[in-house]
């Protein structure tokens, strides 16, 4: 088998695993739906920020309780993006959370851009799909042993594995032998909440 000094790779490894996951029926037909990223960023867009299924959401931005501070201004900052997203989710749902982004984060700085201010929002919400799902279907058996394979076919092909992924499917620490990648954009978050008393923002 050859060996080649570096790897680059991005999402659409993320995808090509995620099919083969399914294809190999590796995880139940009714839990495939959670692998829809964009799909389940829109449901958190549109979810009402009073209802009992955002209270996960709100985890992200470390609120547990009515007992915080600045409780009010945080929920507040939460209506107010969801306000300025939930016009944009057939766009969303039609060409995907990434080109969204790239659209609308480098559109003219010199006007008003709501949309490029509430990005680090559908970060999060991205952050917090990526951690359902790791909970739900990847920790499986089966598919760690999926992943493990996959890890090893690349830790013998390459020297330097390098992505644009946020994710850490093949790098993952519950990984018995995890790869050592450098993530180019930065990595997801591993507990979400406040670090050293702030709200977390992406890794970016």
């Amino acid at each position: 088998m050859p060996t080649y000094e570096t790897i680059l790779f991005g999402n659409g490894l993320t995808t090509s695993l995620f099919n083969r996951i399914r294809q190999q029926k590796l995880i139940r037909k009714s839990d495939e739906k959670l692998l829809k990223l964009n799909e389940r960023v829109c449901s958190m867009i549109g979810a009402p920020v009073d209802s009992p299924n955002y209270r996960g959401i709100l985890s992200l931005f470390g609120i547990f309780g009515r007992d915080i501070p600045n409780y009010q201004q945080i929920i507040d900052a939460q209506k107010a993006a969801k306000r300025v997203l939930t016009p944009f989710i057939p766009e969303i749902r039609k060409y995907g959370m990434e080109y969204f982004v790239g659209k609308h984060l480098f559109e003219n700085s010199e006007l008003d851009n709501p949309v490029k201010d509430n990005i680090t929002f559908l970060y999060l919400f991205y952050n917090f799909w990526y951690r359902e799902i790791e909970g739900s279907i990847i920790t499986r058996p089966s598919v760690k042993d999926y992943l493990e394979e996959v890890g090893y076919e690349f830790s013998v092909q390459f020297k330097d594995i390098l992505t644009l992924n946020f994710d850490l499917l093949l790098d993952n620490t519950f990984l018995r032998r995890p790869l050592s990648v450098q993530h180019i954009h930065g990595r997801f978050i591993e507990k979400l909440g406040k670090r050293g008393g702030r709200l977390a923002p992406p890794v970016l």
